[in-house]
């Protein structure tokens, strides 16, 4: 098992690079959660899905308009300018994108609502693991397994989205790393250096502390806020099989074993020395993502996916890659398929859909969206020369990478528990052992009720 793994892990280290999540018109930006829709019923197996499926598809003579549904709203710029390029290679289509929310259990919900009520879906995007298993489960997923233009994309990339039985169920041209981004300009202003441990890591903080600034952003309020616990976690248990929420959930440890508990006393540390903002637990991921872009935190834990949109909110900022470091274990760095591009397979239109996805995977996108949004592809032939690529290659090149437990699967019962006891830990409100056992209860109950 573990040389099959190395083996995986060596050949991902070699072709890894990041591609893009390409986009379109931006419209209207839905943030609240969709109404019931427990009450309709899904379909427990896919559908057969490739009626319509062509190795090309075929040309559109009737106008037809398709609707593209995502999340990304900080590649709203980018992805009007390639709708833009599309819509007039393609005259008979139009493509209709609508954002959802970027918090993504919002989205989620909204994107299944509008899917099983018949909300018209034609292009979404999904993250691979549960989210795309259980829409893939209720016949939502078209197979791209006989289209030509997946030949464009990496063997590395077309393996993410693909089912136990060989269905390509998405496109997923994008890698991205867990990380904090740092505002390079600070740095220089207070003579600091990168921190490689733990214990440089805090004496950073502690100066920019005594100068007024926030040390590190987090938007614990969103689930994105797991991007640090896992990186923590990552560094405490380096080997990917053994996946600390996987035990949890199975029963198997609690929070008050390792690799938690050390996890959350450094949660704690990292507060006590105010390394977060205050009222954490209050700001949002997008709040999280402003305060560093307004240059009023030296640094902010997101990934490598937030580069293109702090800057285009800062065009003059000067950003770098740090790798939260750990007490007494090298920093690793977890790496994760950031989306999955998918045609809903029940859609009327997938020949249209097919179009504009076909013309998503081209280099000529490609190039664009990663000028723009500064993301490295892996789309074949692209080469974009940009100072925060050339750091995103550096952290990849001389760090130790892992799979991101979200590469494995999203734990969603298990998230929402861990975010509270931390933020019970970083707000204060309970001690460390408080918390834990405040949170292990609720594990129980989970596990109880399965």
């Amino acid at each position: 098992m573990k040389s099959k793994l190395l083996l995986v892990l060596i050949i991902i280290a070699l072709v890894f690079s990041f591609s893009f999540i390409p986009a379109c018109k931006a419209q209207t930006t839905e943030t609240t959660a969709a109404t019931e829709t427990t009450a309709a019923t899904e379909t427990t197996a896919a559908t057969e899905t490739t009626a319509a499926a062509e190795t090309t598809a075929a040309e559109i003579t009737e106008p037809v308009t398709i609707n593209f549904f995502h999340h990304r709203a900080e590649d709203a710029t980018t992805f009007t300018k390639l709708i833009s390029m599309f819509e007039e290679q393609n005259p008979n289509i139009t493509v209709d994108m609508n954002i959802g929310s970027t918090n993504e259990v919002e989205y989620y919900t909204v994107l299944k609502a509008r899917l099983l009520g018949g909300g018209q879906v034609d292009v979404f995007f999904a993250h691979p693991g549960t989210n795309l298993n259980m829409l893939d489960a209720s016949g939502y997923c078209y197979d791209f397994s006989n289209e030509s233009f997946i030949s464009n994309y990496s063997d590395v990339a077309l393996k993410m989205a693909e089912s136990a039985d060989g269905r390509l169920r998405g496109m997923v041209p994008a890698y991205n790393a867990y990380c904090h981004i740092y505002n390079k300009g600070i740095f220089e202003k207070y003579n600091l250096k990168v921190p490689s441990t733990y214990e440089e890591f805090i004496s950073v903080c502690d100066t920019l502390n005594e100068n007024g600034i926030i040390p590190l952003a987090i938007g614990i309020a969103d689930p994105v806020a797991d991007v640090l616990f896992e990186t923590i976690l990552g560094s405490l248990e380096p080997e990917p099989e053994l996946n600390p929420y996987k035990f949890l959930e199975e029963g198997a440890i609690k929070y008050s074993d390792e690799p938690f508990k050390t996890m959350f006393l450094v949660l704690k540390d990292m507060a006590d020395h105010n390394v977060f903002q205050k009222d954490a637990a209050g700001t949002t991921y997008d709040a999280s993502l402003a305060l560093f872009a307004q240059e009023k935190a030296a640094m902010v834990a997101t990934g490598t996916w937030s580069l293109g949109g702090i800057k285009e909110q800062n065009p003059e900022i000067r950003q770098g890659i740090i790798i939260q470091p750990t007490p007494d274990v090298e920093p690793v760095y977890q790496f994760i398929p950031s989306l999955a591009i998918c045609i809903n397979a029940k859609s009327d239109k997938i020949s249209a859909a097919l179009k504009f996805v076909e013309f998503l995977s081209t280099k000529e996108a490609a190039t664009i969206y990663s000028l723009e949004t500064l993301q490295n592809v892996t789309i074949k032939g692209v080469e974009v020369d940009q100072p925060e690529l050339s750091e995103v290659n550096n952290i990849i090149n001389n760090t130790k990478g892992i799979p991101s437990i979200n590469m494995v699967e999203i734990y969603s019962e298990t998230y929402p528990i861990t975010v509270g006891i931390a933020d019970a830990i970083i707000s204060g409100n309970l001690s460390v052992d408080e918390a834990i056992a405040k949170g292990q209860a609720q594990m129980d109950e989970v596990l109880a009720n399965k």
